[in-house]
């Protein structure tokens, strides 16, 4: 053949070309070993026994999408999956980046605080306003539980989210294990117009940020209001708003949604505790999947203090005793 170049005169003469992805069958056998190396150790595991088992871990790279109606319980979803993870890892070496883009600093303190300690938002409040040492420093001990999150409190433009996360591995010396962002529909990009075309950008470019960073990556998403029209009996994977790029950059896909039918041997306090609405029956669903098997769980959000656990389950950890027989 002809005018053959060499590899560095074509790196040179085709600058926008990225060489080092364009792989041969040769190669594949040791990429995958490299990769299947302590996979488990990769992989994240949600917190939720009934959807690890049936799905395996969400591996490096991957996306994974929760798909749910406005105040159905998204973020406190997100932090739970979050706060799951605390002791699995070791926070001098790895680290969770939690992209929060409508909470405050303040509201997030609350959450977890709420979720360890059982209480909820008022007893935080009055027990900081009122200096009360013993609260303040059970919080110190919630903090250092965890300390492994980093959470981005702003609403960050799309093509900033891989920047960030590089910086902050960089900064810190510790390697990003997970990337949440809460959520989707308003992470900002004053490229598209339109909120189709900006759903459909940012979804595309989350998934360019996976592969490339080979990041486990959890991501939230928001379904049209109901206002004027009549919202399906039941959420799918097509519910959320640009459905049809959210499933398919997607590798699983999960909706979040009240459960319509609860158990025929739900305790009868738990039927009060609904009534009453200090808790939530939720259904969490798999939609998409690129292994393991289909699967869905229910889960009891309760309502005062946000934590959220799989029915039937003990909780992944116990909060901590308050120290004191008086409440807070």
């Amino acid at each position: 053949m002809a005018n053959v170049l060499t590899f560095e005169e074509a790196k040179r003469k085709f600058k926008d070309i990225k060489f080092d992805r364009i792989v041969h069958p040769s190669e594949m056998v040791e990429i995958y070993a490299n990769y299947a190396d302590g996979l488990d150790k990769k992989k994240i595991w949600l917190g939720y026994d009934g959807i690890d088992k049936a799905i395996g871990g969400v591996r490096p790279g991957q996306l994974l999408s929760i798909v749910a109606k406005p105040n159905m319980g998204k973020t406190s979803m997100a932090i739970n999956i979050a706060r799951n993870q605390c002791g699995t890892f070791d926070p001098d070496d790895e680290q969770i980046l939690f992209f929060t883009l409508e909470s405050t600093e303040e509201e997030i303190f609350e959450r977890m605080v709420q979720i360890d300690l059982g209480i909820d938002t008022v007893t935080v409040e009055q027990n900081m306003e009122r200096k009360n040492k013993q609260f303040m420093s059970q919080c110190d001990e919630v903090m250092d539980r965890w300390k492994g999150i980093v959470f981005v409190i702003y609403r960050i433009p799309i093509d900033e989210l891989p920047l960030y996360v590089n910086a902050i591995e960089l900064t810190s010396e510790k390697r990003v294990k997970l990337v949440i962002v809460d959520y989707l529909q308003i992470l900002r990009n004053d490229k598209m117009t339109s909120e189709y075309a900006r759903t459909t950008d940012n979804m595309q470019k989350l998934k360019e940020m996976c592969l490339a960073l080979k990041k486990p990556t959890i991501n939230l998403c928001t379904t049209p209001k109901e206002e004027g029209r009549e919202m399906k009996k039941e959420l799918d994977m097509w519910s959320g708003k640009g459905s049809g790029e959210i499933a398919g950059s997607s590798n699983l896909v999960f909706t979040l949604d009240k459960a319509k039918e609860l158990p025929a041997e739900l305790p009868q306090e738990m039927y009060q505790d609904i009534e009453a609405q200090k808790i939530t029956m939720l259904k969490f669903k798999t939609g998409k999947k690129k292994q393991g098997k289909f699967g869905e769980i229910l889960l009891i959000n309760d309502n005062i203090t946000t934590k959220i656990i799989e029915y039937g389950k003990q909780p992944i950890f116990i909060p901590s005793d308050n120290g004191s027989e008086e409440p807070f």
